[in-house]
């Protein structure tokens, strides 16, 4: 389920808040963090309901990004305000990723999450 209110245990939802060519804007336990584009480490596409009494489906971006020594993995959906400069400037940031146009393509009709990057394989 996407949803902008924090977990369900009263905890802060860690964001993406913004992409930019210089890395990315972070929201994590309520205080601002970037990260640099060679912290990602990982990147796939799939599709998720909306919400639990939803047919409705969006794309979503699975995004690992090393932070301190450990990884934390956020999740964008396509209805979120930082999808649009996400899937903009992807391409561009992480070379080996196809621009949103050839892998959203693929999405809408594939029957599995998409492998776009991982930091040591390159793009799938």
């Amino acid at each position: 389920m996407l949803s902008d209110q924090g977990s369900p245990d009263g905890r802060q939802r860690n964001e993406i808040v913004d992409a930019t060519e210089r890395g990315l804007s972070l929201q994590i336990d309520g205080r601002e963090e970037a990260a640099s584009w060679s912290a990602v480490t990982g990147v796939s596409a799939g599709r998720a309901k909306l919400d639990h009494n939803s047919d409705r489906w969006v794309f979503v971006l699975a995004i690992e990004i090393e932070l301190g020594g450990e990884e934390r993995l956020f999740i964008v959906g396509e209805i979120e305000p930082v999808w649009l400069p996400l899937t903009a400037i992807l391409h561009t940031a992480l070379p080996d990723i196809d621009a949103f146009d050839i892998w959203g393509t693929a999405l809408a009709t594939a029957s599995a999450p998409l492998e776009l990057y991982t930091r040591t394989g390159g793009a799938r």
